[in-house]
């Protein structure tokens, strides 16, 4: 059958490009691997070119299927399975990249095109390591690209196409559809994006995330290598800057989602130890401990083993996080998750092949690791590799948790995730961060060699009375009561002070200050965190007079009428308009300060996107401030504000009453004006009538209510129009409806109307700036680790940090 309106061409080159690009770096590991083994130099020449060639060619097919893909979304081409289930015509041109990382098939295309990238750039430097490091990282790519091939043959699935078309997809559940060829043209719109992705951090934090992950294959590229060619510790030198690009990389994609958090979900904050969350975060804290292993490597302090087992452990992390996101086991207990996907045993057999393949080489090569070196408490690399056992029985405790799911299905248990989980977590990992603090400060004064410990106690002393010094100050007045966080605040503090005292030192003597920086970020960053949350206050209240909910909801939530002022701290607030664009409406809330006659400080849009096909998101809005934030989000919104509802409708002249039920009109004048200048022109006329509305409940007790209101009824050539007139609580009006055919008399409407009201919380976050400004310095760290690459002489140096 030929399907009218279908567009073939793109999914066909498109399909096309994701076989190359499978082939090509399927050959490419081929030939490097054989090149890694030739002796002679010409074949070397020869094959490592052509192996090159392929990479390229590689990359070059995965970018122009991207490219393609991109089209079909821009053209909103619907008959392909992937656009019409992750974008829409009515959908923000800038949000069109944000449906790259909305399904499983874009999200793994985004991560080979970054694998490819990356691949270039390693290809280009790796210098005597290329033959052996592209072997493994062509394999690694080969893999990456197998995810998108879409094969399908009976119960065995290779990879999801992003190619695929929506009959072939839906045919099944919809066969008499399908069988129409012109089926096309009754698919007029796209079933859209998810409304959470329609935020401009969404459209750099998933990419981010992917380079990150990405990056993360180059050091298990080079541990790989470094084995095979019995290179044993070398390749620590080369993997390092690999180590710190992923971890800076990674850092980075985990901030963005924290500050997408912040500024998009409700619970005001920036962590919520979601499940997808805590995937992404384990292999960063791992990489952590395997970049301090290789560092002790490099200084000769450590045999390459732990090294080694950590580098290839992030990697495979990696695959987990993208197993546990995209497999649907957490579809039940993330937000973040994928609901389902039929390529399971795809990924865990690419995982298996990232665990297996490096634990058979190491067993092959275990007599290179049979002599550890013996570290001694007076060294600084002891307390290193004790720091790095803290951090990954930090990653283990992440990792036994947010499994859960996993181990219940694996195993047909029904353990359930803990309740309050970040409660549970915090707890957790409160002390974990202690211990790491602490070893940070002890490690820092600490020597390579033999330190001086009468110095080392001198020094330490000095920084932990400090420490403790700011810590009671800050637990008086900040104030930090809870015990746990109270020490916590100590270690970091104590962390901060060493790491900066060490810092001035290094900077002086043009000495690496990446990894000093790094740490004071790291102490700044959790001091940050412990100040704004022991102190984070709700200042809105229920003071309306009007329940909402439950008692809970009335001690955080205020009631805005439109136009009502209501006190929160020291601002008076006011509700002031909404503004609809699109899909989305943003409330303008107006915060105001100062007696008599309030100015505006600022004001905050807290919106609504109403999506229609997946619920409605609440989107918070920030006040952002020098020392605090003032946090707002929309816990109530009514849709329906001005929306009128007849009471009553009846004829009345000059004294007549109208009843309905508690409630009369009475009309006491009634005024002609004729704004025609024209005499005997009665084209331009404007009635006024002036009502009394009388409204009384005395069965409650309620005193009678009266208001005097002018009605107008405007004639304008053939056209009238009336206004209508709201009573002082905008709960009703008055309309003047027509001009009775019956002489002296008016047609009046009473009608009851929607109130435009919203419910808002407010929390006043304290000091959240440290948070961020100890990000940005952890990162300024890695950076500064990165680029900075010492000479031996300023390593033999490095003993001066506890002088």
């Amino acid at each position: 059958m030929t399907y009218i309106g279908e567009q073939l061409w793109p999914g066909w080159i498109g399909q096309g490009l994701i076989w190359l690009a499978f082939i090509t770096s399927t050959v490419a590991a081929i030939l490097y691997y054989f090149t890694a083994n030739e002796k002679n130099p010409l074949s070397v020449l020869k094959r490592r070119k052509i192996a090159r060639w392929l990479f390229y060619t590689c990359t070059t097919a995965i970018i122009l299927a991207l490219v393609i893909l991109y089209y079909l979304i821009l053209n909103h081409r619907f008959e392909y399975s992937y656009v019409w289930q992750y974008s829409s015509k009515d959908m923000p041109i800038a949000y069109i990249w944000s449906c790259f990382w909305a399904g499983q098939e874009g999200s793994f295309l985004i991560w080979a095109f970054w694998q490819a990238i990356v691949g270039i750039v390693l290809l280009r430097t790796a210098k005597r390591w290329e033959n052996s490091v592209m072997t493994v990282y062509s394999a690694l790519q080969a893999l990456s690209v197998s995810t998108l091939l879409g094969i399908h043959y009976g119960w065995l699935q290779i990879g999801k196409s992003p190619f695929t078309l929506l009959r072939n997809v839906m045919g099944v559940n919809e066969p008499e559809f399908f069988r129409q060829s012109d089926y096309l043209s009754n698919i007029t719109d796209g079933n859209g994006l998810n409304p959470l992705l329609e935020n401009i951090w969404m459209t750099i934090h998933p990419p981010t995330l992917f380079l990150g992950y990405a990056l993360i294959a180059v050091p298990f590229a080079f541990a790989i290598a470094g084995l095979w060619q019995k290179r044993y510790e070398d390749w620590t030198h080369r993997a390092r800057p690999w180590t710190l690009a992923s971890m800076l990389v990674l850092g980075t994609g985990i901030l963005l989602g924290g500050l997408w958090a912040y500024v998009s979900l409700t619970f005001g904050g920036f962590w919520a130890w979601d499940p997808v969350e805590n995937a992404s975060l384990i292999p960063w804290i791992i990489l952590a401990a395997a970049l301090h292993f290789q560092i002790m490597v490099i200084r000769k302090q450590r045999t390459g083993l732990w090294a080694f087992l950590l580098t290839v452990a992030a990697l495979f992390f990696v695959q987990y996080a993208s197993y546990l996101t995209k497999s649907g086991v957490l579809a039940q207990t993330s937000a973040h998750a994928f609901t389902g996907n039929s390529m399971v045993g795809h990924m865990v057999v690419i995982m298996l092949v990232i665990l297996v393949v490096p634990l058979v080489l190491l067993w092959i090569h275990r007599k290179a690791f049979t002599k550890e070196h013996e570290g001694q408490p007076a060294q600084r690399d002891f307390w290193m590799m004790i720091g790095s056992i803290v951090l990954l029985l930090a990653a283990f405790q992440i990792f036994i948790v947010t499994s859960v799911p996993v181990w219940n299905k694996l195993f047909g248990l029904t353990f359930a995730p803990p309740v309050d989980v970040v409660a549970f977590y915090n707890k957790w990992q409160t002390f974990y961060a202690i211990g790491i603090l602490i070893l940070i400060a002890i490690s820092t004064y600490m020597s390579y060699k033999k330190s001086q410990l009468t110095t080392f106690y001198r020094k330490s002393a000095f920084a932990a009375g400090s420490a403790l010094i700011v810590t009671i100050l800050l637990s008086l007045f900040a104030p930090i009561t809870q015990p746990q966080l109270v020490l916590l605040t100590f270690a970091a503090l104590y962390a901060l002070i060493v790491s900066t005292d060490v810092f001035i030192k290094l900077a002086r003597l043009k000495i690496n200050t990446g990894a000093m920086l790094a740490h004071l970020g790291l102490a700044t960053f959790i001091i940050g965190i412990v100040i704004t949350f022991s102190n984070t206050e709700t200042i809105s209240h229920n003071t309306s007079g009007i329940a909402l909910q439950d008692e809970q909801m009335n001690k955080e939530n205020a009631m805005l009428i439109k136009g009502d002022t209501v006190t929160m701290a020291h601002w008076r607030v006011v509700y002031n308009h909404a503004e609809v664009k699109g899909k989305e409406t943003f409330y303008h809330i107006d915060f105001l300060s100062g007696e008599g006659k309030p100015e505006k400080e600022f004001t905050v849009t807290p919106s609504v996107n109403r999506n229609t096909r997946m619920g409605y998101v609440f989107n918070p809005s920030t006040h952002r401030g020098l020392f605090k934030d003032i946090f707002t989000y929309l816990t109530y919104a009514e849709e329906n504000a001005g929306q009128m509802q007849e009471i009553m409708a009846g004829e009345a002249g000059m004294g007549d009453t109208l009843v309905f039920e508690n409630k009369a009109l009475t009309i006491t004048d009634l005024a002609i004006e004729n704004e025609s200048k024209e005499n005997g022109n009665f084209e331009n006329l404007k009635i006024i009538a002036t009502v009394d509305y009388i409204e009384s409940d005395t069965l409650k007790g309620k005193p009678e209510l009266k208001e005097t209101l002018k009605v107008t009824y405007q004639v304008k050539g053939r056209e009238a129009t009336s206004e209508p007139v709201l009573t002082a609580d905008g709960k009703k009006a008055v309309i003047f409806d027509a001009v009775s055919e019956q002489p002296g008399k008016i047609k009046l409407n009473l009608v009851e109307v929607t109130p435009d009201f919203i419910v808002l919380k407010v929390n006043v976050n304290p000091w959240i700036n440290l948070v961020w400004i100890g990000a940005l310095l952890l990162f300024a760290g890695l950076i500064t680790a990165m680029i900075h690459r010492p000479s031996r002489k300023k390593r033999q140096n490095s003993h001066i940090t506890h002088k």
